[in-house]
């Protein structure tokens, strides 16, 4: 959506409620379901001492970007992901 971009802010605004409601109603039914949500192409690691350095990093902040994605793209493999759009 380029509403944004375009300077239709209403329009902006109005998209991205939606979305974010839509997100809160997936994580709603997960809850309810009793499933744990789990980031598909992102792991949580341990800070290293020397990212413990930084004032941002508090522990489980760092994410690491496991490559999945890419077999899943090539595969068209995009059934199990929740419907946030």
């Amino acid at each position: 959506m380029r509403a944004l971009e375009l300077g239709e802010w209403n329009r902006a605004t109005a998209e991205k409620l939606r979305l974010e409601e839509k997100q809160r109603a997936a994580r709603r039914t997960r809850k309810e379901a009793g499933v744990e949500y789990r980031a598909r192409w992102f792991k949580q690691v341990i800070p290293s001492p020397k990212e413990w350095a930084q004032p941002a990093t508090k522990p489980g902040s760092v994410w690491e970007f496991t490559g999945e994605y890419w077999a899943a793209r090539e595969a068209k493999a995009w059934g199990q992901l929740p419907d946030i759009y």
